[in-house]
């Protein structure tokens, strides 16, 4: 919507400010440089997904989690099937995906080839928010949350990844 509280130009719903529909839990947002809106999000005790959002698009929740198709409904670009990642946030390095995870405690890569995270760094930690800048990426970790399953005595932290060289 535009900062008046009017729907903004594109919107595919006449006199709404929805632009998409059918999610679960969205955790995090991601333009590409072609101006392709990427969503990640928590499934139900699995089935995380990261999807290509297109306006109008249903996501399919509560009727579609992962792969599955459906009249109407969109499948996830990429998703983690049975196992979960808890992608939280994400952002694009370039032309890569960053998934960061919270359950895995890992930062990913998405290959868009195979349909899969890759994973890029891990520091044991669950991995909260990605930031690219310049030669390397800030990740954020939220080690004294609550919902931690193994909760770390260090605080959270900002992470600096450069890449080896």
């Amino acid at each position: 919507m535009n900062l008046d509280g009017r729907p903004a130009e594109g919107i595919p719903f006449k006199g709404s400010s929805v632009y998409s529909y059918g999610y679960r839990n969205p955790q995090g947002l991601a333009w590409d440089r072609k101006g392709r809106l990427f969503a990640a999000e928590h499934g139900e005790s699995a089935h995380d997904e990261i999807n290509r959002i297109v306006p109008g698009g249903n996501y399919g929740w509560p009727l579609v989690q992962d792969d599955t198709q459906r009249d109407g409904k969109r499948a996830a670009f990429i998703n983690s099937g049975t196992g979960t990642w808890a992608p939280s946030g994400i952002a694009f390095a370039g032309d890569e995906l960053l998934v960061a995870a919270l359950s895995a405690q890992i930062l990913y890569v998405a290959n868009q080839d195979k349909g899969s995270l890759d994973p890029v760094f891990s520091s044991g930690e669950r991995a909260r928010a990605v930031l690219p800048y310049q030669d390397g990426v800030y990740v954020t970790s939220t080690n004294t949350s609550p919902r931690a399953t193994t909760r770390s005595e260090a605080a959270d932290r900002l992470l600096w990844i450069q890449p080896n060289r």
